[in-house]
């Protein structure tokens, strides 16, 4: 279990300053300038008690520092940021010592983590290096302690001005490092897309700690799908109305396939229900969403949850 100490948030701190140097370095991973994951939440979002979304986990080594957010897409694997397991720069790279990364959910994991795993085994993508490229890692795990949800991708790139969910455990404020460890969601615009970024905003945005975490939104038969990882900030605040860039996984779906071809019992089963479908009527635009539905959005290292965004997402 976590326990919140001086000397934790002392050492987010520490964190933070590290990513955030990291992170006005990287030209390619982050288009205009990127921002470090701040510690805790959704901004503007709201907790979802983990009665929702429960897909979206945590995701940090077993001390509990370098927290990310990740999205289940079968029963033993998430989908997350690259800089979440694998930054050099910082000392991380879970991808070489996967024992001690840890897969947890619950209402806040800073205080009350469910521990669902450890991680099997860790597949970042080959373009990443660690401070640019792309941005994306799957983490592995088998003999969950709980069951939990997963949700299908989204085959086709999304369009400006369509509106999606995020969900994580960043920060609720880049100024409050103590709002982190709470899973949160929230809507969003997707403000820009071109074929490797999606630019989100308005209502709700992420920050640090939202890194990795899920972009949802709805496909033609309202059915939640993840078009995109939270990435980085273009600033140094965590805005609410823009400046969160995630991956367009579109792009890499040949990547994520290929891996997910290669490790069949970790994968989804194509005739499992996942419990993505969103009832005829439903508002889909505010408010907390079902079990039914899948969550979006997570910003990287808070402790770790900086890594990637100045203002993580």
């Amino acid at each position: 279990m976590f326990k919140m100490t001086n000397q934790y948030y002392r050492n987010v701190l520490v964190v933070v300053a590290m990513l955030f140097t990291f992170c006005v370095s990287c030209d390619d991973a982050a288009p205009r300038g990127s921002s470090l994951d701040n510690a805790d939440g959704i901004v503007n979002g709201t907790p979802t008690n983990y009665e929702s979304w429960t897909g979206v986990v945590a995701l940090s080594s077993q001390d509990g520092s370098g927290m990310c957010t990740g999205t289940l897409i079968g029963p033993g694997v998430v989908q997350t940021a690259g800089h979440c397991v694998y930054n050099p720069s910082a000392g991380i790279d879970h991808a070489s010592s996967p024992a001690g990364y840890r897969v947890s959910g619950g209402a806040n994991v800073i205080t009350n983590p469910i521990i669902i795993a450890n991680a099997d085994f860790i597949e970042v993508h080959p373009d990443w290096t660690g401070s640019s490229g792309v941005d994306l890692a799957l983490v592995f795990f088998s003999d969950p302690a709980i069951e939990i949800e997963y949700y299908p991708l989204r085959p086709e790139t999304p369009e400006t001005g369509e509106m999606g969910h995020i969900v994580g455990y960043g920060l609720a404020s880049s100024s409050d490092l103590y709002s982190s460890g709470i899973h949160r969601e929230g809507d969003t615009t997707l403000l820009s897309v071109n074929e490797t970024f999606i630019e989100i905003g308005n209502p709700s945005n992420g920050c640090m700690g939202d890194s990795g975490g899920p972009l949802f939104t709805l496909s033609n038969d309202q059915t939640w799908e993840l078009a995109g990882v939270i990435s980085h900030g273009t600033t140094q605040e965590c805005l609410a109305d823009s400046n969160g860039i995630c991956v367009n996984l579109s792009a890499y779906l040949d990547w994520v396939n290929e891996i997910l071809d290669e490790n069949p019992d970790y994968a989804a089963d194509e005739d499992t229900d996942t419990d993505t479908e969103v009832d005829a009527g439903e508002n889909v635009d505010a408010g907390v969403k079902s079990s039914d539905s899948c969550a979006v959005v997570s910003i990287g290292h808070s402790v770790r949850t900086l890594q990637l965004l100045p203002t993580l997402l």
